[in-house]
């Protein structure tokens, strides 16, 4: 069980790891040609819609591997997933109260 969580975890890193640089090299996309002016002013419009499209899509993925990673959970250990939910419970009674 704790092999398969610490795996989880690894993905989690993995994926958040693959947000960045790729939000890094979006970001950097366009200035490839140095000297372009107004070419790289457009590119750079380009650019943006390009991100736009690919957040959404990252954003999907995300909430995809988190489902998938939520049903893996539930599957593989009720009890623990019985646990959290008990304590998650108490929690938001401690607060509201």
């Amino acid at each position: 069980m704790l092999m398969l969580m610490m795996a989880m975890m690894m993905m989690m890193m993995m994926f958040m790891m693959m947000m960045m640089i790729m939000n890094y090299d979006d970001h950097g996309g366009g200035g490839g040609d140095i000297g372009g002016g107004d070419d790289d002013d457009d590119d750079d419009e380009d650019d943006d819609d390009d991100d736009d499209d690919d957040a959404m899509m990252m954003m999907l993925l995300m909430m995809m591997t988190t489902m998938m990673m939520m049903l893996l959970m539930m599957m593989m250990m009720h009890e623990f997933t019985l646990q959290i939910t008990y304590v998650v419970a108490t929690v938001m009674k401690t607060t509201n109260s």
